[in-house]
């Protein structure tokens, strides 16, 4: 076994002989401790920097345990001191405004008072505790002690004193988390420092604070009263203002009549309200939490039925419990029923404008007005009940119509009524005979007609909208006679049982047609008419709509091709019934624009217009021209133009009877007026230069005689 301990040994040895000779000189260094020092200063390294702290000493804790004798605090002060350097040191302590009773100290310390000041003085490092039992003085003054002294700053200090007193107030400046307790003994006190320099304690006996006696309350109420009367009912809104002085209140009470039905009560605070039956009379009781002081206001709404009563006595209303009251009345009507008053006490007449602004910004005006200033009052009034007369609950602002009339005599209308209603349920229409309604909207969406038993007539369901105006848009179809060669045709609108301020109705008609009368109770707007697919292009009495153009005849061609395909629509949705959501009208042909203003329930808008054939009115114009100019050309051709003015002299008649008959044919027919006039005028001007070459002839002819007879 020793055998291979010392072999074991011996390789370790080896090791460790061949690990320093491979090791570089600048790696390892291997020196006595004594040696290191010098070897440090050689390479310029300072020990002395790197072994000492940055502090030589810390206390860690201080402890300050005292109790107050007469003019003396006897004091004893603990500290827990760390030392971290290996010399002399000395800790400054406590000042030589105390007196050291004794000191216990660790072996070798010292405490020693230099400058002022008790210091602890040590060359060892680590814990040291020190305890050094001292006295300092009290001062002392009529209302107040106080006890000072100068303290190392400390990382923890605590404070445990006693003061033989007790009701005292204690005041520590530096101290946290104070704790008093008052013993048998005295008044303890338990209180965390902060680290200053010196210890500040201030106690006075405490001052004993009076009970003040609770005063009872001063109340004060100021009552608005808002009376609105109906139709058997009346209604109250009361705003009652207090003025709570000297003390809180919670609990308010107020008087009412027997028969009035107290609704809500509202107001700040209000935990419950509760009416409670008394002998004659209902208390209100008002509960608040918490309780209120100052300002306070209440608000109270009733109703009292009257049950057809010609006279009415103003309720009364009074606070209980108040030092005064004092209010106003406003009296204001929302029927038709005339207030006067027949009597009153203890009350006065007031203008509305001095009512308060809490009841004098009624919706309705106020019609009387009062102020009382004690309880009880009374005021006795009137009540006549005037009959109602029935007033429009709806109205229709504008009237929207565009009617498109085929060839074949069907008629497509859609009209939008702009109306304002209040209250009215249905829309009752009346359509004309042979028409069916295809569609109806109101507000821009899709309604389910009606129909009434009784009248036969169609209900349009509307909403309600007094501020606004809404459209309510139909659409219906009416089946009438086809158009012949010539004629007449007629068309009626829908009657309403609402008024209509404006109407305003689109008429097109075909293009193939010439329309030479109108007569309807709507008025007809002038340059409308003979508007080609669009209004405002006015062209009555032009000769212009019986050219040839290509682009004119290209235009035609394309709207009759849009009429027939709308036709064949028409036919579809008669066949199939199927009702389009929304069914646009094509606005082609000639258009006619009328107006008409205030449209009772009673008018029954009408129309009537005599029509032609175009070709045949053409025809028949081309007809009158060539009369009207060969009828004057010939008469003026007859007679000499010097006996132009003789002749005219003589058949006045004649001439009379053609002037009457120009103005009927403008009247009737305006386009051939046109036609004949022009023939008139032509003939005038052919004549003309015919008769004056016939005199310049025959004079020229007389010349040419006179001189070959000489």
């Amino acid at each position: 076994m020793k055998l291979g301990r010392y072999l074991l040994i011996g390789v370790i040895f080896v090791l460790a002989l061949n690990f320093v000779s491979n090791a570089k000189s600048s790696e390892l260094i291997l020196c006595t401790k004594a040696n290191l020092s010098d070897l440090c200063f050689a390479q310029g390294i300072n020990t002395s920097a790197i072994e000492k702290p940055p502090v030589s000493f810390t206390i860690l804790k201080a402890s300050y345990n005292g109790i107050v004798k007469e003019d003396l605090a006897i004091i004893t002060a603990v500290y827990e001191i760390y030392v971290t350097a290996n010399e002399w040191v000395e800790i400054p302590l406590l000042a030589e405004d105390i007196v050291a009773k004794d000191f216990a100290l660790d072996k070798e310390d010292i405490l020693t008072l230099k400058d002022g000041k008790y210091r602890l003085v040590t060359n060892k490092s680590g814990l040291h505790r020190v305890e050094i039992p001292f006295l300092a003085k009290i001062h002392k003054s009529d209302s107040y002690n106080e006890l000072k002294f100068a303290i190392p700053k400390a990382a923890i200090s605590k404070l445990n004193f006693e003061i033989p007193k007790k009701n005292i107030s204690i005041f520590i400046p530096s101290a946290f988390d104070i704790k008093v307790i008052e013993a048998e003994t005295g008044t303890k006190i338990t209180a965390t420092i902060s680290a200053k320099e010196s210890f500040y304690m201030k106690w006075s006996k405490r001052l004993e604070i009076p009970k003040i006696e609770k005063l009872e309350s001063k109340i004060y109420s100021e009552v608005y009263n808002l009376l609105a009367i109906k139709e058997n009912l009346l209604q109250g809104n009361v705003i009652v203002k207090y003025s709570i002085l000297r003390s809180e209140a919670n609990h308010f009470k107020i008087s009412l009549p027997k028969d009035l039905e107290i609704l809500t009560v509202r107001g700040l605070n209000i935990k419950d309200w509760q009416v409670l039956a008394e002998k004659e009379e209902k208390i209100l009781n008002v509960y608040l939490s918490p309780a209120v002081k100052g300002s306070y206001k209440l608000e109270i709404s009733y109703e009292k039925p009257l049950n057809n009563l010609t006279y009415l006595e103003i309720p009364e209303l009074q606070c209980k419990e108040v030092e005064r009251e004092n209010g106003y009345i406003a009296i204001t009507s929302l029927a038709n029923i005339e207030i006067s008053e027949i009597s009153s006490k203890e009350v006065t007449r007031i203008d509305v404008k001095e009512l308060p602004s809490e009841i004098a910004l009624s919706q309705k005006p106020i019609l009387m007005a009062y102020k009382y200033l004690k309880h009880p009052y009374g005021i006795v009034l009137k009540l006549e009940k005037h009959e109602e007369i029935p007033v429009l609950s709806a109205t229709i602002d504008s009237t929207s119509v565009i009617t498109l009339v085929t060839e074949e005599g069907n008629l497509v209308t859609k009209i939008t009524y702009y109306m304002k209603n209040n209250k009215k349920q249905f829309l009752k229409l009346e359509l004309p005979e042979n028409s069916e309604l295809w569609s109806a909207f109101v507000g821009g969406k899709p309604v389910k007609p009606a129909m009434s038993k009784e009248e036969k007539a169609i209900l349009i369901p509307l909403e309600s909208s007094p501020d606004r105006a809404f459209p309510v848009e139909i659409v219906y179809f009416t089946k009438n006679g086809e158009f012949n060669y010539g004629g007449s045709f007629s068309l009626k609108l829908p009657k309403v049982d609402v008024p209509i301020s404006q109407l305003s109705l689109l008429l097109y008609l075909p293009e193939n047609f010439e329309y030479l009368r109108f007569d309807s109770n709507l008025k007809l707007i002038p340059y409308s008419r003979y508007s080609t697919g669009k209004l405002g292009m006015p062209d009555i009495g032009s000769l212009e709509m019986f050219a040839t153009k290509t682009s004119q005849r290209a235009l035609l061609q394309e709207q009759v091709k849009e009429m027939e395909e709308f036709k064949g629509q028409l036919r579809n949705v008669m066949e199939k019934g199927i009702l389009p959501i929304k069914i646009e009208i094509p606005q082609q042909g000639k258009v006619f624009h009328f107006k008409k203003l205030m449209v009772t329930q009673s008018d029954g808008l009408w129309l009537n217009v005599i029509y032609l054939n175009s070709k045949i009115y053409f025809w028949f114009n081309l007809a009158a021209f060539l009369l009207a100019f060969y009828l004057i050309l010939k008469a003026l051709l007859a007679f000499e133009i010097e006996k132009v003015g003789e002749v005219l002299s003589r058949k006045k008649v004649q001439l009379i009877g053609i002037i009457v008959t120009l103005i009927i044919i403008k009247e009737f027919l305006s386009v051939t007026f046109w036609f004949v006039l022009l023939g008139i005028f032509l003939a005038f001007a052919f004549a003309f230069v015919h008769l004056i070459y016939r005199k310049i002839t025959r004079k020229r002819f007389v010349e040419k005689v006179g001189g070959a007879q000489k």
